[in-house]
């Protein structure tokens, strides 16, 4: 019965318009003597336009949902309520926990404290745990890293399936962490990068051929809202974004985003701006090779 609540309660609790994933990090437990159900990793992209994305384990004890999960954090996150453990004082982990709680209220509950680090309500004397937050920055280990980008990563793929719909526009929180993860780590990308650059490649398709007017006549099946307004626009400013941050060099860029705007070399003016292009793409391949991974015109150059 807990497993299949657990189940059920970690597939709803994945809930990518507020930028919170979840993923299974250990198989279930199934022997009698553990007190562990299982472990699972949870992402928070962070509501802040400069926060950094952090990474937190799930521990579900054998008696849930009479006991409450335990929530340690695996990024190092300033917050007066962050042990330097990863621990979280929490009133609904301990004396408020209810059985009628589930894991996606308490996620919501902990991404809401994150970005609200000195409201009154949720901070008091006695459960300061880390008096010299203000001075800190959120860092994570690169490993973890590593999955947290990967589940950002397979979130916006999935989510440009979708596009048109609330669902493609709401993927803005996971385009940011990307980006936030990037800037940190910038070659974090090559250990997925056929996947990566078929999403910047869709991306930019999406971003280059993206008509907003038409967007609100797409969205009018789904009563658009002011929060619908909201996700476009704010899907409009990061990709365009991620894009620039990715797409360093013009010749590069309009290399990339030709095929994926369907048309060829033959499309970018005389053979006079093309060799020109070329050169330049030719100038950098040398010393920075991921720009042409899993491109087969631009491996061809570099040859």
């Amino acid at each position: 019965m807990a497993m299949r609540r657990i189940e059920k309660e970690l597939e709803i609790s994945c809930s990518p318009d507020l930028g919170i994933l979840t993923q299974k990090s250990i198989t279930l437990r199934n022997d009698a003597n553990d007190l562990i159900l299982g472990h699972y990793d949870a992402a928070l992209a962070s509501w802040k336009p400069l926060g950094m994305p952090c990474m937190l384990r799930l521990e579900i004890p054998r008696n849930y949902p009479y006991h409450p999960v335990k929530v340690r954090f695996l990024s190092n996150v300033p917050h007066p309520l962050i042990g330097s453990d990863g621990s979280i004082a929490l009133d609904i982990l301990g004396r408020e926990w209810s059985p009628g709680m589930q894991i996606r209220s308490v996620l919501i509950a902990i991404q809401q404290v994150l970005n609200e680090p000195s409201d009154k309500e949720n901070v008091h004397a006695k459960c300061i745990r880390n008096p010299d937050w203000e001075s800190g920055s959120i860092s994570t280990a690169r490993a973890d890293s590593q999955r947290m980008f990967h589940m950002f990563l397979q979130e916006a793929r999935s989510a440009l399936e979708s596009f048109g719909r609330v669902k493609g526009y709401n993927s803005w929180h996971a385009i940011r962490a990307l980006r936030h993860i990037l800037n940190e780590t910038p070659l974090l990308c090559m250990k997925w990068r056929e996947e990566w650059y078929d999403m910047l490649q869709c991306l930019s398709l999406q971003y280059c051929a993206f008509d907003l007017s038409q967007a609100f006549s797409q969205l009018s099946q789904d009563s658009v809202s002011s929060a619908a307004e909201v996700a476009i626009q704010q899907w409009i400013s990061e990709a365009r974004l991620l894009l620039a941050l990715d797409f360093r060099l013009d010749g590069v860029k309009l290399i990339l985003c030709a095929p994926a705007l369907c048309r060829g070399l033959g499309d970018l003016g005389f053979f006079r701006m093309r060799h020109f292009l070329l050169r330049m793409i030719l100038s950098y391949v040398v010393h920075v090779p991921e720009l042409v991974a899993c491109n087969d015109f631009l491996a061809r150059i570099a040859q």
